[in-house]
């Protein structure tokens, strides 16, 4: 049997595919839930909001589960506003545009950081490069999140 993880980050942002699968908690964590589809054997990680949260909760489930295949899926937003909501994408480059140091008068990029191999895998030229068939698009995260309250 394939042996699939779909992360996210809400429950909501997977909500519906818990719903028409009638995903059930898996009993070594409340933050996984699991179901099959056809020759597959799939379980859903809600990990928490941010990159600190995925990696912890990656690192754990995978210390303790072998897989086939793992999907980042969720929600993102996007500068361009010609992708229509809901478009799946697949992401060709992913660069944090806010990694790096500060300086008094500029920002210095992790890549050019000498403490970190810039071309070390996943890394090529400190971006890192994703290969699925989807329509394509570049990303930049941001670690920033701007808030408005009541607008």
């Amino acid at each position: 049997m394939y042996k699939v993880l779909i992360v996210a980050a809400t429950r909501g942002e997977i909500e519906s595919l818990l719903t028409q699968y009638q995903a059930q908690k898996s009993l070594l964590s409340d933050k996984v839930f699991s179901f099959s589809h056809r020759r597959c054997h799939i379980d859903a990680l809600i990990t928490g909001v941010g990159m600190v949260a995925t990696a912890y909760e990656m690192a754990f489930w995978l210390s303790r589960r072998n897989y086939d295949l793992l999907l980042n899926v969720g929600v993102c937003g996007s500068f361009n506003r010609d992708i229509p909501l809901g478009t799946a994408l697949q992401i060709t480059s992913d660069e944090i545009a806010d990694w790096g140091a500060e300086t008094d008068s500029s920002f210095i990029p992790m890549a050019e950081l000498d403490f970190f191999d810039a071309n070390q895998p996943p890394y090529e030229k400190g971006i890192l490069r994703q290969k699925i068939d989807l329509p394509l698009q570049q990303i930049i995260p941001l670690l920033q999140v701007h808030w408005h309250y009541g607008q």
